[in-house]
């Protein structure tokens, strides 16, 4: 966790040390997503095991500086899925829940002059992990990376529509897993001030 927050910490410098004239362009934005998540579970020195699907939902409040770049100050998403095959000891039929609380980045053209705008995504976050198996329960907090794409169009001034893709990785140290996932969602994205 003290990962995490020296990475928030040097992430918000950055951001405070925008230039003053893509401070006063500022523009806000929220935006919530609904999807798919595709969990997949890999043991030290074992064949990676893919979990059953799980749905995804997300929600970020962010600000666009400039616009080549938007960051999402707040993410947040959570997915949910039952595993029925057994992994790394963990025997089959347990519940297995991802929540994650980042923040993140989008990189590409977010101007006015574009309907459609493709981006790429880098994002840092805390992962709490939970694993659920007749009433016995183990979750601990962990460091989560993601990267991903995705495409937004304006459907009108102050909105937009979008589908994207991320890949997340996080290591869950107590069962000596690394745990990924595969995201693919809808978003609706408003701009809440310009």
């Amino acid at each position: 966790m003290k990962r995490l927050i020296t990475i928030l910490l040097g992430v918000g410098v950055l951001c405070v040390s925008l230039p003053m004239t893509a401070v006063a362009d500022m523009k806000a934005y929220a935006a919530i997503r609904g999807g798919l998540a595709i969990p997949e579970f890999e043991p030290d020195g074992g064949d990676t095991v893919n979990g059953k699907n799980g749905a995804l939902v997300g929600a970020s409040l962010g600000v666009q500086p400039m616009d080549f770049l938007r960051w999402d100050v707040i993410d947040f998403s959570y997915f949910n899925a039952w595993q029925s095959r057994a992994v790394a000891g963990l025997p089959a039929g347990f519940g297995y829940s991802n929540l994650v609380l980042g923040t993140g980045f989008r990189a590409g053209y977010f101007a006015d002059d574009w309907k459609w705008h493709p981006y790429v995504s880098l994002g840092l976050a805390g992962n709490r992990s939970i694993y659920e198996r007749e009433g016995d329960r183990k979750s601990r907090w962990y460091f989560q990376w993601s990267v991903g794409a995705g495409v937004e169009y304006d459907i009108m001034d102050r909105m937009g529509i979008g589908v994207r893709y991320q890949y997340s990785q996080s290591d869950f140290d107590r069962f000596n897993l690394t745990e990924s996932a595969h995201k693919i969602s809808a978003e609706i994205i408003v701009m809440v001030f310009e």
